[in-house]
């Protein structure tokens, strides 16, 4: 349910190009799964690759729009933020 939400405001935001699920798990640091065990939710990852900047994160060359990746991660934060705090 959470995932759906978010992928509707991210949709509604930011648009739907800026989708991309992760099927596979991954090795992130994380303790999120113990969270989800107690409360719905979904776990999102802004990224920030496009046609010119798409170097990995540890790359010598890696570099990022930072004004563009800033405003709509805390625009999309704010409005999932105010819709689970409206429910």
């Amino acid at each position: 349910m959470a995932i759906e939400e978010a992928k509707k405001i991210i949709k509604r935001d930011i648009g739907e190009d800026f989708i991309e699920e992760i099927l596979l798990p991954t090795m992130t640091a994380e303790d999120f799964s113990f969270y989800l065990q107690e409360r719905d939710g979904a776990m999102l990852l802004l990224g920030s690759r496009d046609e010119v900047y798409n170097k990995p994160l540890h790359h010598e060359s890696f570099d990022f729009h930072e004004e563009e990746v800033m405003e709509k991660g805390i625009a999309l934060l704010y409005n999932l933020g105010m819709k689970a705090f409206k429910e």
